[in-house]
């Protein structure tokens, strides 16, 4: 488990550089690295010295994997990708614990079966399509149907 939310970090984190690069297609010089690292705030070369460190402490294994997630995403269409950076620096945003916690459903999403992720997605996308006053009544449903639940089980 801790390795996987590594890996997702160090995969968000290269995420997050990525506007650094001169281009996705181009191999890096060392007189590019040395300019965006001048352009950088103290913050981000902290975060880079930091994955720097994390990606040391990884096996062959997870580096190899790493690579490969990233040329797919380097294949994503820029668009995308700006959309993807916005939500991984949203997430960084959001407290240690609120993190932890996604890190930890995104674990357990990976963990069900391709059909019951469908079947989730299906019952979301009904759910959105629920007037404000249904979405009431639902959650109401289900509150009420929690308790009854659990006092059903002291008995």
């Amino acid at each position: 488990m801790k390795t996987i939310s590594l890996i997702i970090t160090m995969m968000l984190s290269l995420v997050f550089l990525l506007p650094y690069s001169a281009s996705a297609d181009q191999p890096d010089t060392y007189k590019d690295n040395a300019t965006r690292w001048k352009e950088m705030s103290p913050e981000e070369r902290a975060e880079v010295k930091e994955t720097f460190r994390e990606w040391n402490r990884l096996s062959k294994e997870e580096r190899k994997l790493l690579r490969k997630t990233y040329k797919r995403f380097k294949d994503i269409p820029p668009e995308r990708r700006r959309t993807l950076m916005e939500r991984y620096k949203k997430f960084k945003q959001r407290p240690p614990a609120e993190r932890k916690r996604i890190r930890k459903n995104f674990a357990r999403w990976k963990d069900l079966s391709p059909e019951r992720r469908k079947n989730i997605r299906k019952l979301f996308n009904q759910w959105q399509k629920l007037e404000p006053k249904e979405k009431k009544i639902f959650r109401e449903r289900i509150k009420r149907d929690r308790i009854k639940h659990r006092r059903g089980n002291r008995d």
